[in-house]
């Protein structure tokens, strides 16, 4: 290895530890921002996709960190935001199953099962909390999530909803032994087709930008067993 590569090397990780500290420092700083609020009304949490009989530690974490807010008073409704996209499985839905199973009460669960991008999580996700009369709203998620819609968030006219980066020290108790394991029931193969084979690339470019957001209506149900499909609870 040349000095060069190993200067390179010794400066991204350098970096990479430095950006990481003052997201953490960036999340516990909105933690007291949000504490010292009272807390929101409502909390949305973007989607993650979920594979068969599979829970990527980025689902598990997102999900934690809203049984966390909800758990410490900083969360009174909870907005689960994401449609089947890559996976024949409603976003929204697999992670209220999660969500329960967390300790989050059912009637304080809402589903938005339209988004497809991170943008349309924020905007429908906003757009459901408005309709449900909450005036207090934060959109909470992994740290480079949280910063990139907070860059975005003016372009959409969302200029009253506050962002809180996941704080991994805070979900940590736990995080492993927690059972979140679910065996939802898929959408029905007539009605998925995944994103990429739906749209081009330039296509979901637009809706990552935030373009096809005037096309669509933020469409919810409360996450009660009546209205959930099959879970293993």
């Amino acid at each position: 290895m040349t000095i060069s590569v190993f200067k390179k090397l010794v400066i991204y990780t350098v970096g990479a530890i430095c950006l990481s500290g003052c997201l953490m420092f960036r999340g516990q700083q909105k933690v007291a921002k949000a504490q010292r609020k009272g807390g929101y009304d409502a909390i949305i949490i973007p989607g993650v996709p979920y594979e068969d009989a599979s829970v990527s530690t980025l689902l598990r974490m997102r999900v934690l960190w809203a049984a966390w807010l909800y758990q410490q008073g900083l969360a009174r409704h909870i907005i689960f935001s994401g449609a089947a996209v890559y996976t024949p499985y409603v976003e929204a839905e697999v992670m209220a199953a999660m969500g329960r199973k967390a300790g989050i009460p059912e009637e304080k669960i809402f589903l938005e099962t339209q988004a497809e991008h991170s943008t349309e999580n924020l905007v429908l996700g906003y757009r459901l909390a408005q309709s449900y009369g909450f005036s207090k709203v934060a959109l909470a998620s992994d740290p480079v999530q949280t910063w990139m819609l907070y860059e975005l968030s003016d372009n959409f006219g969302v200029f009253d909803v506050d962002f809180l980066p996941l704080v991994p020290a805070r979900i940590r108790p736990g995080f492993d032994t927690l059972n979140l394991d679910i065996r939802p029931a898929p959408v029905s193969p007539a009605r998925f087709v995944p994103l990429p084979q739906r749209k081009t690339f330039w296509e979901r470019l637009r809706g990552t930008m935030g373009k096809e957001i005037p096309q669509k209506t933020a469409i919810s149900k409360l996450a009660t067993s009546s209205t959930l499909r099959p879970f293993d609870f």
